[in-house]
C-alpha cells in the first residue's frame, strides 16, 4: 500500500474519528461499526515503505471542496467515495478535483448499501469498501448526489462507467504499530476501526 493511500486513509478517518466540537451543529452521521471478533478477522495491510516523513503537511488542495450530505446518514458514502477515492484518482491521475467527473458519487456507495429502506439508516466501512472493490465507484456527473432521494440505483450505464474506478483489494490497518500510526494516523483517528485501500487500485483489464 502506497503511503499516498495510507495518508488519505488517515484522513477518511479523521472525518468521522471525533465527536463535534462544542455548539457545532448537529448533522447526520451514518457510520456503524463491526463486532471486535469480526474487524479483527479482516487482513492486516502489509507495513508502506518508510521514507523521512515531513513534521506536518497539508494535503487540502488535493480533496474536493466540501460537499453537504443533507438530512442522510450517509457519511460513509461520503468519506470513501467523495473524499478518499477524489483524492486518489487525483493524486494518481494528476487532475483537479472541481469538476464532477473528477469527483465520485456518495450516492453510488451509499444507495446500494445502506442498511434500511428510509435515508436514515446507516452502514459500514466494510460494505463500502467492498462495494468499490466490486464495482468501482460512479463520478458525480454520472450518478449525481440528491439529499432527498436515496433510492435511486445506478443503471447498467453507469455501473460500467464505474468498472474503472474498482480498488484492488483493501486491508485492516494495524493501529498498535508505530510504522502506521505515528506519524500518519492522529490518535483521534486511530481510536475507530481503520481500513484502507492496498496494493494497486485499479483491477488489472
Amino acid at each position: 500500500m502506497g503511503p499516498a493511500l495510507i495518508v488519505g486513509a488517515a484522513l477518511l478517518l479523521a472525518l468521522v474519528a471525533g465527536p463535534p466540537t462544542a455548539g457545532a451543529q448537529t448533522r447526520p452521521t451514518g457510520l456503524q461499526f463491526m463486532s471486535d471478533t469480526a474487524y479483527q478477522s479482516i487482513p492486516l495491510a502489509a507495513p508502506p515503505l518508510l521514507g523521512q516523513v515531513p513534521p506536518s503537511v497539508d494535503l487540502s488542495s488535493r480533496f474536493p471542496e466540501p460537499g453537504n450530505q443533507g438530512k442522510q446518514n450517509s457519511c460513509v458514502g461520503w468519506a470513501v467515495a467523495y473524499a478518499l477515492k477524489s483524492y486518489q484518482e487525483g493524486l494518481e491521475r494528476s487532475w483537479g478535483t472541481g469538476p464532477t467527473n473528477h469527483r465520485f458519487s456518495p450516492a453510488f456507495i451509499y444507495n446500494q448499501i445502506k442498511k434500511g429502506p428510509d435515508c436514515q439508516s446507516g452502514t459500514t466501512f466494510v460494505e463500502a469498501l467492498n462495494l468499490l472493490r466490486r464495482d468501482g465507484v460512479a463520478t458525480l456527473a454520472d450518478f449525481p448526489y440528491q439529499d432527498t432521494d436515496c433510492s435511486r440505483q445506478p443503471d447498467a450505464a453507469v455501473r460500467m462507467a464505474a468498472r474503472p474506478y474498482a480498488i484492488a483489494d483493501w486491508r485492516r490497518v494495524n493501529v498498535s504499530s508505530v510504522v502506521f500510526v505515528t506519524p500518519r494516523v492522529s490518535p483521534k483517528a486511530a481510536r475507530v476501526q481503520p481500513a484502507a485501500p492496498a496494493g494497486s487500485t485499479r483491477r488489472a483489464s
